[in-house]
C-alpha cells in the first residue's frame, strides 16, 4: 500500500507554553503504528498538574492502543481508543483523589494508505487546507458551550470567538464514565498538496480561520508555515498553552479532495452563491477536467441533433396516413381520476422542496444540550435515521428526546428513556468506580505485566522546553 506523504519531510509538531500559563497542559504525538501514521493532540484542564497528567495519560493510552494491535475497522477502533482512555483517566484519579477534576480534550488522525479517519472530543480542532479551492475546512466541530449556541441560532459564529464563555466545554475525557466521542462517517480522500492542521484552542481560540487560510497559502515549507501559525497565537496574546500538527499530502492519487466540511454556515445569499461559484471554477479550471467537460458537450449535443430529426421524421410520417387514426384503430382511454391523482402525487414528491429536520436533545434538571442536528428531504430518511437514533440513546444513561420538524410544520418531541445528565466540565469527578471497572483494569494491568520485551514511545508532553519524553511500555 502507497503511503500518501512521507512522514521524515511532510510533518511538523510543535508545542508551547504560550505567554500567560506557567506550565504546558497540552500533549501530542506523532508516529508510524501497524494502523498507520498516527496524530494526536490533547489539552488537558484541571490545574497544571492535573491538567498536563490528563493529557500525558491520554495520549499515552492512545498510543499504546494503535501500537498494540492492528484492527480492521479504523472507526471503531477510533472510539475504542477514547473510551480506553477515558478509563486510564478515571482510574489514575480514584488513586490520586487530589487530582479530581482533571479531564483533557482529545483529537485523533490515523492515515492508512490514501485515506485518512479522525475522531475528536472537546473543542481541540482538525482542519483541512484544499489546495484546489485554497481553501481551510473544519474537520469537527467543538463540543462547547458557544457551539451549541451557534448550532440553536442563538449567536453566530464570529460571535462565539469573542463569547464570555468560550472555554466552557461540554464533553471531555476524564470527566464521566460515559463519553460520546465524534467519529467520522466516512474517510477523508485528500488530495496532492492538501494539508491537515491539528491544533489546540490555544491556537484556533487566538488566530480565525481566515488568517490560518492565509499563512497555508503562502508558498513556505511546512516548518515556516507552523512557526508563523505560533507567532500569530502569540501576537494575540498567547494566553493559552498551543499546540498545532502539520501533515502535508504530496503523494496522493487523488485528483479531488473528498472529505465533509464543518463550516460554518454563512446567512447571507451572496456568500453562499459565491461558494458554489467558486467550486465550479475548481471543477471546470481543473485542465484534467477540461478535456472531459469538452468531450461530454458535444457527446450530449450529438443525442440533441438526433433526437430532433427522428421527432421531426415522425411528424412528417403523418402526412401519409400512417401515424394519423383513420377511424379503425382504438384511441386510447382517458386515464381515471384515481390515475390522475396517482401521476399528481408523484410529481409533487418530486418537486416537493420540504425539509425535514431531526434533533436528539439529552434533557438535564435545569437545560437541555443538543446531541445530533440534522436535515433530511425524504420522509423514509426522516423514519430510518428517527428509529435508529431511538435505538441507539434508549441504551445510554440520560433522558433523551427526539424531536421531528417540518420546514412548514411546528416540531413534534418524544421521550425516549430519561436516565443520566449531560457530561460537563464542571460537573465534579467521579471518585469511586464499580467493582467489574476495578476488576477489568487489573485484568488488563496484568496481561500487560506477563508481556515481555520494552519498546520506547516518544511523547511531546507539556513542558515549557518542549522537551521529547519517553515513555517505556512493556508489551
Amino acid at each position: 500500500m502507497t503511503d500518501i506523504l512521507n512522514f521524515n519531510t511532510d510533518i511538523i509538531s510543535i508545542t508551547d507554553v504560550g505567554l500567560v500559563r506557567q506550565a504546558n497542559e497540552d500533549s501530542c504525538f506523532v508516529s508510524k503504528t501497524p494502523n498507520g501514521y498516527l496524530f494526536v493532540v490533547c489539552d488537558g484542564m484541571g490545574g497544571h498538574i492535573g491538567g498536563a497528567e490528563a493529557s500525558r495519560i491520554a495520549v499515552h493510552s492512545i498510543v499504546d492502543f494503535f501500537m498494540e494491535n492492528e484492527y480492521r475497522d479504523l472507526r471503531q477502533a477510533l472510539a475504542d481508543s477514547l473510551f480506553y482512555a477515558n478509563d486510564q483517566i478515571l482510574n489514575y484519579v480514584y488513586g490520586n483523589p487530589d487530582l479530581q477534576g482533571m479531564g483533557t480534550t482529545a483529537c485523533i488522525l490515523l492515515i492508512q494508505g490514501n485515506k485518512a479517519y479522525f475522531a475528536h472530543i472537546g473543542d481541540s480542532r482538525i482542519y483541512l487546507f484544499c489546495k484546489q479551492q485554497q481553501r481551510l475546512h473544519r474537520i469537527t466541530q467543538d463540543h462547547s458551550y458557544v457551539q451549541k449556541l451557534v448550532n440553536e441560532g442563538i449567536i453566530t459564529d464570529d460571535e462565539a470567538e469573542h463569547h464570555l464563555e468560550k472555554n466552557k466545554i461540554m464533553r471531555a475525557l476524564g470527566i464521566e464514565e460515559d463519553i460520546i466521542p465524534d467519529v467520522c462517517t466516512k474517510p477523508i480522500q485528500p488530495a496532492n498538496g492538501d494539508v491537515f492542521l491539528i491544533c489546540s484552542d490555544g491556537l484556533s481560540g487566538m488566530v480565525d480561520d481566515e488568517h490560518l487560510q492565509q499563512i497555508l497559502q503562502q508558498r513556505n515549507d511546512l516548518a515556516k508555515k507552523g512557526n508563523k501559525m505560533m507567532s500569530a497565537a502569540k501576537q494575540a496574546g498567547g494566553l493559552d498553552n498551543i499546540t498545532l500538527q502539520l501533515i502535508q499530502i504530496t503523494n496522493s492519487k487523488s485528483t479531488v479532495s473528498l472529505f465533509e466540511s464543518k463550516n460554518p454556515v454563512r446567512k447571507t445569499t451572496i456568500g453562499h452563491s459565491n461558494n458554489i461559484i467558486q467550486s465550479l471554477k475548481t471543477v471546470i479550471l481543473n485542465p484534467k477536467n477540461f478535456k472531459l467537460i469538452a468531450i461530454t458537450t458535444l457527446f450530449t449535443a450529438l443525442v440533441i441533433i438526433l433526437a430532433f430529426l427522428i421527432f421531426r421524421g415522425g411528424k412528417g410520417g403523418g402526412k401519409d396516413g400512417n401515424s394519423r387514426n383513420d377511424g379503425n384503430q382504438p384511441i386510447a382511454a382517458p386515464a381515471s381520476n384515481q390515475e390522475n391523482s396517482i401521476k399528481q402525487q408523484n410529481s409533487e414528491e418530486k418537486t416537493d422542496p420540504t425539509i425535514f429536520k431531526i434533533r436528539i436533545i439529552e434533557v438535564s434538571q435545569f437545560k437541555e444540550t443538543e446531541l445530533f442536528n440534522r436535515s433530511y428531504v425524504k420522509t423514509s430518511d426522516l423514519e430510518i435515521v428517527g428509529d435508529s437514533l431511538k435505538e441507539e440513546y434508549s441504551k445510554q444513561p440520560g433522558k433523551y428526546i427526539i424531536e421531528t420538524t417540518r420546514s412548514n410544520g411546528e416540531p413534534e418531541r418524544e421521550n425516549i428513556i430519561p436516565q443520566k445528565t449531560v457530561t460537563k466540565e464542571t460537573k465534579p469527578q467521579k471518585t469511586s468506580s464499580t467493582s467489574d471497572r476495578n476488576k477489568n483494569t487489573n485484568d488488563k494491568n496484568k496481561s500487560k505485566d506477563n508481556q515481555k520485551g520494552v519498546s520506547d514511545v516518544k511523547i511531546q508532553s507539556g513542558t515549557n522546553n518542549d522537551d521529547t519524553t519517553k515513555i517505556n511500555k512493556k508489551k
